[in-house]
């Protein structure tokens, strides 16, 4: 009786680490996919930076301006 009680014990105590071992892994896991995510925010920011850059000295060579409201390039007045 005292066996059959200990081996349920054992049991219990295994599934519960179980558990605790895939929460820590699924924890990782949402970790990991935040930090791609952000990582591939920060990419397309610099993206967009780097394009708006490329727009501004390509407007300085043919004497453009940018209009501040609508953001399209126009010749310099």
């Amino acid at each position: 009786m005292i066996a059959k009680l200990m081996v349920m014990l054992a049991a219990l105590a295994a599934l519960w680490i179980i558990s605790k071992l895939l929460t820590r892994i699924r924890e990782q896991g949402s970790e990991l996919k935040r930090r791609q995510q952000a990582e591939a925010l920060r990419k397309q920011a610099e993206a967009l930076k780097d394009e708006s850059e490329r727009a501004k000295r390509e407007a300085d060579i043919i004497d453009l301006e940018q209009d501040p409201e609508t953001g399209d390039f126009r010749e310099k007045r």
